[in-house]
């Protein structure tokens, strides 16, 4: 049994159960909802314009949705047709409620409540105002001008997570072939690691990017850093990133073994490099070459 090779493969199967409660987080109900790629806070819309007397139209229509004897609630999502928050995963949209606190009805807690999810097609498009705009009531939906008309599109994120998927199960399919020392195989799980690694990579700087710019040019209008989603999605690298460098140098043990022998070495022979390109010399000439030394 090959231990290197043997760890690896646990490490890489850690890295596809983090990829996969990353991608499939959203289900309704589900506690993974608080691993959503972006939430957006729209509990507040509507508030600054109800009781304006710069708006007096728009004003006296959010008054006429509210019922008796409710004149100062801390949201009027409900009201108006919308919700309090919406959040985006990578194959579905999320919204709900926030529960109004016991010591302060007058104000919100993080928790949510009522959650229900959509399920999107892969690829899609998530543009809050267009939301909004579509479940406003028909008397306020001028308060979706509001909201920023930002465009969050989930194809790039969507199909460098699959590649990075796929070739991940690649290397998890590949890798038990290597436990014996008997296959020569280990240059493949390299390349799958190492391909997986990469697309996982660029996903995650993909992401992170979006994930900053949207709170840069929102503001209090998102939800606090997911750290959550952020969590998962570099730590799927990071286990990728140690797959690949596990089977790298089990790789190079390969390469130090003669064809047709059994990988045993667990440490570097004294005639070879760590090098990449002396790595790829054939171990039957740098036999020859100790031999001619030594004499």
């Amino acid at each position: 049994m090959r231990y290197i090779p043997f760890v690896a493969w646990f490490i890489c199967l850690a890295a596809l159960i983090l990829c996969l409660v990353t991608f499939l987080a959203g289900i309704d109900g589900d506690v993974m909802e608080n691993n959503a790629i972006l939430t957006f806070n729209t509990s507040s819309l509507g508030m600054s314009k109800y009781n304006n007397s710069s708006t007096p139209a728009l004003s006296e229509n959010i008054g006429s949705l509210l019922p008796p004897g409710v004149t100062q609630p801390p949201s009027l999502t409900q009201y108006l047709g919308v919700r309090d928050w919406y959040s985006m995963h990578y194959l579905r949209t999320c919204s709900g409620f926030f529960t109004a606190s016991s010591s302060n009805p007058s104000l919100l807690t993080p928790k949510k409540i009522n959650i229900t999810c959509t399920s999107q097609g892969a690829g899609y498009a998530f543009i809050l105002n267009e939301l909004l705009r579509n479940g406003l009531n028909p008397s306020v939906q001028a308060l979706a001008d509001d909201i920023p008309g930002s465009r969050y599109n989930t194809r790039p994120w969507y199909s460098m997570w699959q590649v990075g998927q796929v070739t991940g199960i690649s290397a998890f399919i590949t890798i038990p072939y290597t436990w014996a020392g008997t296959r020569r195989v280990n240059g493949y799980c390299v390349l799958w690691s190492f391909l997986s690694y990469i697309f996982f990579n660029i996903n995650a700087g993909l992401v992170t990017h979006q994930i900053f710019s949207a709170r840069s040019r929102l503001g209090t209008s998102i939800v606090p850093y997911p750290l959550g989603f952020l969590a998962l999605t570099w730590s799927t690298c990071v286990a990728m990133f140690v797959v690949f460098v596990l089977m790298q140098i089990e790789w190079r043990f390969q390469l130090w073994t003669l064809n047709g022998d059994r990988i045993t070495l667990y440490r570097k022979p004294k005639y070879c490099s760590w090098h990449s390109m002396n790595a790829l010399g054939k171990p039957e000439q740098i036999h020859e070459t100790q031999i001619r030394d030594k004499e």
